[in-house]
């Protein structure tokens, strides 16, 4: 049966394409209905505004880093509470932020046009990576969880952002966010610069396509790329 043109898991990816190609910025409520086949207040009776929108978008982008993670641990026969799965999950990140200026380009728009939608997503799922994905069961409580979600999130923009301009490389921004994820959980375990670049390096590539990054931000079919080369520099 053909998926209702209207349905929401349409919308977004429709969204999903002109967040990604003009921007946040530039995408309207009327050009998301206008690509959907819709009326602009049709669109609006399943979204309240493009943030709302947005914020599913984001959330997928952050889900599909820990997808990705654990599918390399499982490939890798690894622990989730190893050494690995944090160096590889920031590894992945900050690749993306790196490289697809479309991506990240759609990030900072989002962040500084709607702060507070963007930091709901992001302090709710990192809280998800201190309690699930590295098995750390210290004594704490929910308001320091947030606390240390805040601090991730901030220091994750910060060394995205410097990435991204090629002002540090990828290993020294993942040498920088490992150093400061440890040292939040009150874990003396700091990573030397050539540690985390020969991890990098030795990382195989299939792992960061663009492939497995469209896979987990689309829903329905299509292609965000054009046949273009992934990047092989990522130190």
């Amino acid at each position: 049966m053909a998926e209702r043109k209207n349905s929401r898991e349409t919308l977004i990816n429709n969204a999903t394409y002109l967040f990604y190609d003009i921007g946040f910025d530039a995408t309207t409520m009327r050009l998301i209905a206008e690509k959907s086949g819709i009326t602009h207040p049709a669109l609006f009776h399943r979204f309240k505004n493009k943030a709302e929108i947005a914020t599913v978008l984001v959330r997928r982008f952050l889900k599909g880093i820990l997808r990705i993670t654990e599918k390399y641990l499982e490939a890798e026969h690894l622990s989730p509470d190893c050494d690995e799965a944090l160096l590889f999950y920031w590894t992945a990140y900050f690749y993306y932020c790196r490289y697809d200026s479309n991506l990240f380009r759609f990030l900072s728009e989002f962040s500084n046009a709607s702060r507070r939608d963007y930091d709901s997503v992001g302090n709710d799922y990192y809280t998800q990576i201190f309690r699930n994905l590295m098995n750390w069961n210290y004594a704490t409580n929910d308001i320091e969880y947030r606390l240390y979600s805040m601090l991730l999130g901030a220091s994750a923009d910060i060394l995205a952002k410097t990435a991204y301009r090629g002002d540090v490389s990828v290993s020294k921004a993942v040498e920088e966010m490992t150093n400061i994820v440890y040292g939040i959980v009150r874990i003396e375990r700091p990573y030397h610069g050539s540690d985390v670049e020969q991890f990098v390096n030795k990382l195989d590539r299939k792992y960061l396509s663009y492939s497995v990054l469209e896979d987990f931000l689309l829903t329905d079919l299509g292609d965000l790329y054009d046949d273009e080369e992934d990047s092989e520099d990522v130190k």
